[in-house]
Parts: structure tokens; C-alpha cells; sequence
């Protein structure tokens, strides 16, 4: 346990009542010791105070907990001189001269929060931030561009990349993020080109978008001082996640897929509510309309219909307008998309364009295969493309979340933790990447078809482009 020695002088009294005293005045003091938690949130606080890495705010926690350099290093197979790099660091941020200056200055911060959390705990305001740290944080990648990405859970935890959906935001409830903070889960949510506050890529078509994307995340790694990290990605998220563990094997302890596997038939854009169908036809088939219709959506934004827009796009699944009666979760989902396309719908239409492309060949490269989580409600993405991706890919395995819609990862975030967590253990345990023990499916699953390469009438189209008026309403 880490404890420091407080030592007050007390006002010195003459002992002249004393029989045999002298007189004089003896100073005495008054010895406490405080035990002092240098817990993930304390942690956190301190590095957003101090605008510190996770890596600095790791290391200067372990000089406070009195261990030597060698020491560190060893614990964060790390070496001496890239310490001595993050120690200098440290001291510039924190106007700390020296080592020990820095050691007393994250005890005093310990002790004050210990002080405010006992004085919170009334009203649990503090507690309850303490219990559920949120960092915004950004990075300038090798080329010059700017990533802003979102650091959530335990600063010290397992690392997670969590990569978002289109054109979703990568923020958590409150109670997931508590969960993530207890169940030692470092949730790391970045923002792809053009998304967020993350700069934009030009002029690259979707093969090098994906490929600059898992460049970045090697770099936000490379940046956070991980080896590996849990891949996790949210819908078409799951193509990002695909192509960063095929080129960035050694990077990935585990791979998830969340909602919707990478592959796609030309055939399931049927089972699709009109909204979403509608886009991805035009994706499809007229993908120079798609930017005029994606900027009547942003204009829809601006005007303060988020929550229409969600309201909107999911009025067809009934477990997600079940979990967009939490306001907090809708209040999340309006807030991710106007983060989203705040930089304009470049990233949006390219991310449409993904969403028709089929990469389960190229899943078949992985070293480390996907596990997906895929809710038995969704009526959205069907749970057959999830199914026939298992059938197609092997290794694959999938876990269908009962009572779960699109909206899995804000509604039953446990899930995925749990899965996270279990993958985590079987890692652990056996030295390989895990493979979840899951329902399996053998032969041609239901609704896999073949590629088709019919095209569907252009008139067609045009006689569902009345639904653009009525998309929001």
C-alpha cells in the first residue's frame, strides 16, 4: 500500500507544571500516516491535470511507489533511456525540478483527491467522475496530421481500441465507462480522418484510406507506449479493425467485430429498413448523389434534429428504440453524429462505399480471427450476414447477444466487456489469441448468397428517391 508520513508541529508549551519540569518550552509533534491510492482514477485526474501520456502518468505513479528506473523499466519492458526521455517530459509539464519534486507533487494530489472524495461522498458527484475517467486527448501523426481519439475506462487497464461506426461517435454511457474503470478495461475510442477533430485525408480512394487509418492506430500505439491491444470495431468499424490486424498482426491480442461482420451480398440490401437502403443504393449505383443527400443530413443537424435523425434511422428495429428511451444513450448518439460530420460528409460517404465491399477473403488472411457480437434483434443488419461470414471465414466465431439491436454496444455494452474480458483470460492462459467458446455454425448459413452482378434498374432508384424528402420525418 502506498503511505506517506505527515508531520505537524504542535505549539510548543512550557512544562513548568510538571513536578521536576525545567520550564522551558519542548516543541512536539504530531505524526500521521497517510495512506495514499494511486488508483486508475487518481491516476487519470492527474494526467489530465498535467496534460501528461498515459505512459508519463504510469511512469511517474511507479517513482512514487519507490521503485528504481531498472525497476520500471523491467515492469514496462521498457528501456532506461526512453524513461529518462518520459522523466523529462514529466518535469517540464509539472515545472517539477526533480525526481523527488515529482514524487511530492503526485502524493499531495493523491492526498487532496483522498480529501475530496471523502467530502463528496454526500452528494457522490466527484466519486462518481472518479469512478468513470474521461480523457479527450490528440496526437500529430509522422505526416502532420492531427487524430483526436478518446480515452475511457482504466488509464492503466487492458488497452481496447475501439473503433466507431459511421457516423457514430466513440463516447460511452456513463455506467459503462464506471464498468470499464472496475473491470480494469483501457478503452481507447479514436477519430478517423475527417471524423471528430481528426484531420482529413484527400484524394485516396477506400484501399488507401484503410490502409492510412491502420497506420495511424500502429502510431497512437506506438505513441501510448502498447504492444498490443484488443481490436475492437463497431459496425463498418469492423473494416478498419480487419485491415489494421492484417497488416499489423503482432499489434492485435484479440479481434471483435461488433453488429456486423466485414462482408456484404448484394442480395441483403432487401432485408434493410428503406432508410439505410436507400443510401447504400445510391452508394451502390449512384454514389455521385450521395454527397448532395449526406449534406441535407448535416443542414437537418445543424437545425437541432439529431435526435430526430436517430429517431429516424432506427424506428424499425424495436430494441433500439428500446434503448433510445435511455436519454443518456440518445443523447450519446445525437452528440456522436454531430461530431461526426462536423468536418462535412467526405468520411461519411467513404465509409458508405465500405459498407458494399466484401473483405471476407481478406479476412481469411488473419492470424488472429474475429469474434463477433451480433444482437438477435437486430433489424438492421441482419444476423444472417454475421452468420454467413462465420460459414465463410474460418475460425470465425460468433456470440449472439439475446434482446440486443444495431445499438449493442450502447445497450448492452456488458456484453461486450464481458467477451472482452473472457478473450483476455483465454490469451492469458494459453499464450495463443483467443478464440471465444461460441455457438459454431457448419455448411452454408441462411441467407448467403453468391455475388451477384445484377445491377438494379436505374429507374428504380429514381422512383425511391421520393424517400429522401421524408428520410427525416
Amino acid at each position: 500500500m502506498n503511505s506517506c508520513l505527515m508531520v505537524r508541529e504542535i505549539p510548543a508549551v512550557a512544562d513548568v507544571e510538571r513536578p521536576g519540569g525545567s520550564g522551558r518550552a519542548e516543541k512536539s509533534f504530531l505524526l500521521t500516516i497517510v495512506n495514499l491510492g494511486f488508483d486508475p482514477s487518481t491516476t487519470s485526474l492527474f494526467r489530465q491535470a498535467y496534460g501528461l501520456t498515459p505512459a508519463e502518468a504510469s511512469v511517474a505513479v511507479h517513482l512514487a511507489n519507490g521503485m528504481q528506473l531498472p525497476e520500471i523499466a523491467a515492469e514496462r519492458d521498457s528501456t532506461i533511456a526512453t524513461l529518462r526521455s518520459q522523466i523529462k517530459s514529466i518535469k517540464k509539464k509539472t515545472n517539477a525540478r526533480d525526481v523527488p519534486a515529482i514524487v511530492r507533487l503526485l502524493c499531495g494530489f493523491s492526498a487532496c483527491m483522498l480529501t475530496s472524495s471523502q467530502l463528496a461522498r454526500t452528494s457522490g458527484t466527484v466519486a462518481e467522475e472518479a469512478r468513470a475517467p474521461r480523457s479527450p486527448a490528440e496526437m500529430i501523426l509522422s505526416d502532420g496530421r492531427k487524430m483526436s481519439y478518446l480515452e475511457q475506462g482504466s488509464p492503466d487497464g487492458i488497452p481496447v481500441i475501439m473503433l466507431h461506426n459511421m457516423p457514430n461517435g466513440v463516447e460511452l454511457p456513463q455506467n459503462a465507462m464506471a464498468a470499464a474503470n472496475r473491470m480494469n478495461l483501457r478503452i481507447i475510442a479514436p477519430y478517423r480522418p475527417g471524423c471528430g477533430d481528426s484531420d482529413n485525408l484527400k484524394n485516396i480512394d477506400a484501399e488507401q484510406l484503410l490502409d492510412h487509418v491502420a497506420a495511424d492506430i500502429q502510431e497512437l500505439l506506438d505513441q501510448l507506449d502498447i504492444s498490443k491491444a484488443v481490436i475492437a470495431g463497431q459496425t463498418v468499424g469492423a473494416i478498419f479493425a480487419l485491415r489494421f490486424a492484417r497488416l499489423y498482426p503482432r499489434s492485435v491480442s484479440s479481434l471483435f467485430a461488433i453488429s456486423r461482420a466485414p462482408i456484404w451480398r448484394e442480395e441483403w440490401a432487401a432485408q434493410m429498413p428503406k432508410r439505410q437502403r436507400f443510401i447504400l443504393g445510391l452508394a451502390r449505383h449512384m454514389p455521385q448523389l450521395l454527397p448532395l443527400i449526406m449534406r441535407a443530413t448535416v443542414a437537418f443537424i445543424d437545425k437541432g434534429h439529431a435526435k430526430t435523425l436517430i429517431h429516424s434511422l432506427c424506428q424499425n428495429s424495436a430494441a433500439d428504440m428500446q434503448a433510445l428511451k435511455n436519454a443518456e444513450i440518445l443523447e450519446l448518439m445525437a452528440r456522436g453524429c454531430e461530431e461526426g460530420l462536423k468536418q462535412g460528409v467526405e468520411a461519411f460517404c467513404q465509409d458508405c462505399l465500405l459498407a458494399i465491399i466484401d473483405f471476407s477473403e481478406e479476412a481469411k488472411l488473419l492470424e488472429t480471427p474475429f469474434h463477433i457480437l451480433h444482437g438477435d434483434l437486430d433489424q438492421i443488419v441482419h444476423i444472417s450476414q454475421s452468420e454467413c461470414f462465420v460459414a465463410n471465414v474460418p475460425g470465425t466465431t460468433l456470440e449472439i447477444v439475446e434482446g440486443a439491436g444495431q445499438l449493442l454496444i450502447y445497450s448492452h455494452w456488458d456484453s461486450v466487456f464481458r467477451a472482452i474480458k473472457k478473450a483476455t483470460r483465454t490469451a492469458t492462459n494459453s499464450g495463443l489469441s483467443p478464440i471465444l467458446g461460441m455457438t459454431e455454425f457448419a455448411g452454408q448459413a441462411m441467407g448467403c448468397y453468391r455475388w451477384s452482378t445484377s445491377y438494379a434498374k436505374i429507374s428504380d432508384l429514381c422512383d425511391n428517391f421520393g424517400d429522401a424528402r421524408g428520410m427525416f420525418q
